[in-house]
């Protein structure tokens, strides 16, 4: 399986989790891309917890990777833990090639620009590629997504975050250095009725009504204040704890 050249440093940076089978040949046969990982260090690897969960509903869940031949391989997940209170999670296996980002605490503010990079869209079956992909905008709103049980601090984001980019790292570039302020988990929709109109079909007896509406949509990605907090049982410590100890935090 190919993958796209274009931009080689992201395929040490951004990963594929897959889900798949295994052949009788005893290879890994990848049947679709469920969103990214990326590494804070020692095998360990951080995504969503719907990305792991969707792999997991397959034989095999798999990352993939750039070798030295410049191919698509694949390295199997050992093991895995997931946070439901905020859609986040961590993957263990091993990519010697994999480089990590630090990571910023502090919070940022309104129309600071960010940058996503993962597998949107990622798997072209047909021509058997994968494909990375980078999308670059601003942050919107700070504030704190409701929809999960402990409401973490999220980011609203001017561009969307397609299926496939779930678990990508939101990066925040400061003098040409990335640092990791949050990760994607996926989109809003909001709209409102701006017009309506009911038709009355008298001879048939039914009613018909039209309606326009105006969306917004949006990225959402989670705040690296509220994934650090979380106690980890594959660390042995809070995530904040386990990145100060790999020297990740900023």
């Amino acid at each position: 399986m190919k993958i796209n050249q274009n931009q080689p440093t992201a395929y040490d940076i951004v990963f594929p989790v897959f889900g798949g089978k295994k052949t009788k040949e005893g290879h890994f046969e990848p049947i679709n891309i469920f969103g990214t990982a990326f590494y804070i260090k020692n095998n360990f690897f951080v995504t969503c917890a719907h990305t792991i969960k969707n792999a997991n509903e397959y034989e095999i869940t798999a990352l993939g990777f750039q070798n030295e031949k410049g191919t698509l391989t694949f390295t199997e997940v050992q093991n895995s833990e997931i946070f439901e209170e905020n859609d986040s999670g961590i993957l263990i296996a091993k990519i010697d090639r994999a480089k990590s980002y630090p990571w910023l605490k502090t919070k940022l503010a309104m129309l600071n620009n960010v940058v996503s990079s993962g597998y949107a869209y990622g798997f072209d079956n047909e021509h058997s590629e994968i494909l990375v992909r980078s999308y670059k905008g601003h942050i919107t709103l700070v504030g704190y997504y409701h929809k999960f049980p402990k409401s973490p601090a999220h980011y609203e984001l001017s561009y969307m975050c397609p299926r496939g980019i779930s678990g990508a790292p939101l990066l925040y570039i400061h003098n040409n250095q990335p640092y990791v302020c949050g990760f994607t988990i996926g989109n809003e929709r909001t709209s409102i009725v701006i017009w309506s109109n009911k038709e009355k079909d008298i001879e048939n007896n039914k009613t018909s009504e039209y309606v326009l509406e105006e969306a917004l949509h949006r990225g959402i990605a989670l705040q690296s204040e509220s994934f650090l907090e979380l106690e980890s049982e594959l660390l042995g410590m809070s995530i904040g704890e386990y990145l100060e100890k790999a020297e990740l935090i900023k």
